[in-house]
């Protein structure tokens, strides 16, 4: 758990050193208009539109709250309430959404380095048919990922209402989602050597590796713009790295 862990986090590091010296920067610029322009725009078309009804009816659900002082700080702040339920919801579905729509944009990245590693070879022919594969398999494994950690974080907001306990919520929400968007990056390079099943219980046994490579790219996230642009290709960099001789054909 632990040296992969930190075997993930050093990565990076090697990751960087590869884009320059291989040249791999080319692989974020679709990448980067996808993320700037497209995600960009959804996440502030859920801001406008959905922060005030969202904030408005969460304030109406915690109307139990048995402290009044609470009650009238939520509902005059509906809109801040509604904007940072928007901007965790955002973070969750569109990252998601992200990982899926870049598994054509990913995957040859990700095979590049897997080359340059290992000296292999692999198909890299371009194709209507592999794009088609490799779209839909990331698909079906966001939104897998998705339920599962929209469930895990719904249970750490609960345990937030809890005094003293609530201190470790916005940490363990933070983790999970760090945990499956490494499982994400990751994936780029098990679906050439694992079908689906067999890539969760490899994360399953390397569930290090997948947090590992997702608390950088979580953070990076978090710059606005520039960090849509970099973290993909820079996290498949070193997703690639950090996984590419652990897996079992390997």
């Amino acid at each position: 758990m632990f040296s992969d862990f930190f075997g993930a986090l050093a990565a990076y590091f090697r990751a960087y050193s590869m884009i320059r010296d291989y040249r791999l920067g080319r692989y974020f610029i679709g990448p980067a208009i996808w993320s700037a322009l497209i995600l960009s725009a959804l996440f502030g078309l859920m801001l406008y539109f959905l922060a005030v009804p969202l904030g408005t009816l969460v304030v109406g659900w915690l109307t139990w709250l048995p402290w009044d002082a609470v009650d009238r700080f939520l509902a005059n702040h509906a809109v801040w309430v509604g904007g940072v339920l928007i901007g965790l919801l955002g973070v969750i579905v569109l990252k998601n959404l992200l990982m899926a729509v870049m598994s054509p944009f990913m995957s040859p990245l990700s095979e590049r380095v897997e080359q340059i590693l290992t000296g292999s070879d692999p198909d890299t022919t371009f194709s209507g048919k592999r794009v088609v594969y490799e779209f839909i398999r990331g698909l079906r494994l966001a939104v897998g990922n998705l339920i599962r950690e929209l469930l895990w974080t719904l249970a750490w907001i609960l345990l937030g209402l809890v005094p003293v306990v609530n201190l470790l919520s916005p940490v363990l929400i933070f983790l999970t989602q760090s945990f499956y968007a490494g499982f994400g990056n990751l994936d780029y390079t098990m679906e050439r050597h694992l079908k689906r099943k067999a890539s969760r219980q490899f994360i399953r046994e390397h569930r290090g590796l997948a947090l590992g490579n997702g608390i950088p790219f979580m953070l990076m996230l978090f710059i606005p713009v520039i960090g849509l642009m970099i973290a993909p290709p820079l996290a498949t960099v070193a997703g690639t790295i950090a996984s590419v001789k652990r897996l079992p054909s390997r």
